[in-house]
């Protein structure tokens, strides 16, 4: 019996942590803009900011920024 239980928990699991990955559309590409935004504040972008947000085994967000610059933009102290 036990092992019904813990399929059928397994698939609950697996079924919420699906719904939770569905972002609501265009997030990620609103998200990319701003990590775009904000880096290019502080360095000299070659290319297109990468955003991937994907959901783990745990249910927590995983979010990752590929970007490559070609020099940082000198800050200025407030």
């Amino acid at each position: 019996m036990t092992d019904i239980g813990d399929m059928a928990a397994n698939r609950l699991r697996r079924l919420l942590l699906s719904d939770k990955s569905a972002l609501p559309a265009g997030f990620t590409e609103v998200v990319r803009r701003e990590a775009e935004r904000t880096l290019s504040g502080y360095m000299d972008l070659k290319g297109r900011v990468d955003v991937l947000i994907d959901v783990d085994e745990s249910g927590l967000y995983r979010i990752e920024i590929r970007a490559a610059a070609e020099g940082i933009i000198a800050c200025k102290r407030i």
